[in-house]
């Protein structure tokens, strides 16, 4: 055999001996032992990822096993508490609490706080519940529910019942506290996965929230809103003393906004009377 020829799956043997025989090529990782050199992968077609519960689950356990130190409340949790201890009753419960962060943090302070999640890690202090079944925990049970970045990643038909059950396991005029990206361009963070030409939101969201929207989704449900304000995690809030972070983080909200970047809200809603 001289100069180059064609790849194929089998060769001519060129030691003596084997003239004539076909040799076999050996496989490649991901490439049938009989595809042709232009055929190497099947086509591949951009879609959509239409989300369900168990890739989202799927997605936050691989999300965990890479870089759980991007959880939000590994880098929000102490000042989340600074700006909302106020509104902190003595008995917490933090939804969709992940690793148990921000419950650990509560619980140093002094507060009976515990955590429910999908897939929590064993702990004695949280529980393996969804949003919408938190009614195991016992009705009127908690002063305060805490969530921090949860509702945007609920499937939009969830969201409604999430709420729901927050206010029944809340006491009359408990306080729910919870930030979440406020009136985020979804296109903003989409990605694509170069394997299978997938297209998603980088961090699973679901739903862009504005004020109006909030509103409506915790009046159904039963809250009364109290406040909105911005809430961010600048890269020099570090740097700068305790006191000043709540003020900050307020800031750099708005200075987002203006630039028309995403940003975070912060809100506090009371479950109403009767409700």
């Amino acid at each position: 055999m001289t100069g180059w020829e064609p790849f194929s799956t089998t060769r001519e043997a060129t030691e003596s001996g084997n003239k004539g025989q076909k040799m076999p090529v050996p496989e490649q990782p991901g490439i049938a032992a009989d595809s042709p050199a232009g055929a190497l992968e099947a086509p591949r077609v951009r879609h959509v990822v239409q989300w369900d519960e168990r890739k989202i689950a799927d997605f936050w356990r691989v999300v965990a096993d890479v870089n759980s130190g991007q959880f939000f409340s590994r880098r929000a949790g102490e000042v989340f508490l600074r700006i909302a201890g106020k509104q902190l009753g003595h008995r917490v419960l933090d939804v969709g609490c992940g690793h148990g962060v921000l419950v650990h943090a509560l619980r140093e302070r002094g507060y009976d706080a515990v955590g429910t999640d999908p897939a929590p890690p064993d702990d004695p202090h949280l529980f393996k519940l969804k949003a919408t079944e938190l009614d195991a925990l016992g009705l009127s049970r908690f002063d305060s529910v805490v969530s921090l970045e949860t509702f945007e990643h609920l499937l939009p038909a969830e969201l409604p019942f999430a709420l729901s059950s927050i206010a029944r396991v809340l006491k009359p005029a408990g306080k729910l506290v919870f930030t979440v990206p406020f009136e985020e361009d979804l296109q903003y963070e989409t990605c694509v996965c170069p394997d299978c030409h997938a297209v998603f939101h980088r961090w699973q969201h679901q739903q862009s929230f504005s004020k109006q929207s909030l509103e409506k989704l915790l009046m159904d449900a039963g809250f009364r809103p109290i406040s909105f304000r911005g809430f961010e995690m600048p890269f020099a809030l570090p740097l700068l003393p305790a006191v000043l972070h709540p003020a900050f983080s307020r800031f750099w909200s708005w200075l987002r906004r203006r630039s028309r970047r995403n940003s975070g809200v912060l809100v506090v809603a009371e479950r109403r009377a009767g409700s």
